[in-house]
């Protein structure tokens, strides 16, 4: 049995809660003060997580967006105004004649709070066999300045890292409060390091792509949105132009992403609940972004809409319904 020590360091103006797992020196970081974001995955001394130059210059409360690996909450993807004409990007009404509230791409990042509630070693039940990793364990404190003007429901929710040896986990728990409706959309966006933008095989345990709107990003017809695109037998990637694919109905399955110049493979694994991988990267960036999300691409900009707010599948919890969900992330050898 490995042993998981928790401890703080601070990298630039950035506070981070650090796991390591003294046996293999594997470690996580994660920011809480800036979105909750995991920017550090170190394995066999190598950090498996791309970062651009001045990354750790943010102040508190402003959002990690672009590398390490973010936290997508309450939202993913973009969200519009679509009462609005033409759309308004970054904001959304409950209701077609309520008050309009803002919504940044992936979600309220920095704008929330994250209390550490637990790390360290997991704390199990007597009798129950203790398992071979460390966890951080963090409750989400919604301000109410947030609460007024992005996000008026009140959720209970948590999110778990966890560490083992080669792989990490991200679990989410969500509770109503109260027995009111909350709805809310969760993924994560590693930046996974690549050796280079050559010689990358992508694997999906899916046949179906989303089909987005031109200039908004979000389901052309929630629900329907879709066509063939084959990855489920592996594909080299064409990175030349980038590349930005919402894959659905992935499920239960395996996404692998093998790198023959590291001479590494990734792996992703992912409740149900997880229906949409993501895979993104820029014309240039030495990174492959691999994202797992749970339903609910466009659902803001459709929840004043019920004929079609149905169709995203957008998780809730009310007084009866609770939701949950864990990914794992592992390398491994060629």
């Amino acid at each position: 049995m490995s042993k998981y020590e928790a401890k703080k360091v601070t990298e630039g103006s950035v506070e981070l809660d650090c796991l390591v797992c003294a046996e293999t020196g594997a470690e996580i970081r994660v920011a809480p003060k800036n979105g909750l974001n995991m920017t550090s995955w170190i394995v066999g001394g190598q950090d498996l997580l791309w970062k651009p130059e001045g990354f750790f210059s943010k102040k508190p409360g402003e959002t990690l967006g672009w590398g390490g690996s973010p936290l997508l909450f309450p939202a993913v993807g973009r969200t519009h105004d679509l009462t609005a004409n033409p759309p308004v990007t970054g904001q959304y009404k409950v209701n077609k004649n309520g008050p309009v509230f803002q919504m940044p791409i992936h979600g309220l990042g920095g704008l929330l709070s994250w209390e550490l509630e637990k790390s360290g070693m997991p704390e199990v039940e007597k009798g129950e066999e203790m398992p071979d990793m460390g966890i951080l364990q963090y409750r989400c404190v919604i301000p109410d300045a947030v609460k007024k003007a992005n996000y008026p429901f009140d959720i209970d929710f948590r999110v778990s890292y966890g560490l083992s040896k080669e792989e990490v986990f991200v679990a989410f728990e969500a509770l109503s409060v109260n027995g009111q409706n909350a709805h809310f959309a969760f993924g994560i966006h590693p930046f996974l390091a690549v050796s280079s933008r050559k010689g990358l095989v992508l694997t999906v345990p899916s046949k179906h792509v989303c089909e987005l709107a031109p200039g908004l990003g979000i389901p052309a017809k929630p629900g329907t949105a879709q066509r063939s695109d084959d990855y489920s037998s592996g594909r080299e990637l064409d990175l030349s132009k980038g590349i930005d694919r919402v894959f659905m109905a992935v499920g239960q399955g395996e996404t692998v992403l093998a790198d023959k110049g590291a001479g590494r493979k990734f792996v992703l694994k992912s409740d149900a609940v997880f229906d949409h991988c993501v895979v993104y990267t820029d014309e240039k960036g030495p990174f492959l972004c691999v994202e797992p999300w749970t339903s609910g691409l466009g659902g803001f900009c459709y929840m004043s809409d019920r004929t079609k707010f149905g169709f995203c599948g957008m998780p809730r919890v009310n007084g009866e319904e609770t939701a949950a969900g864990s990914v794992s992330l592992s390398v491994a050898k060629l």
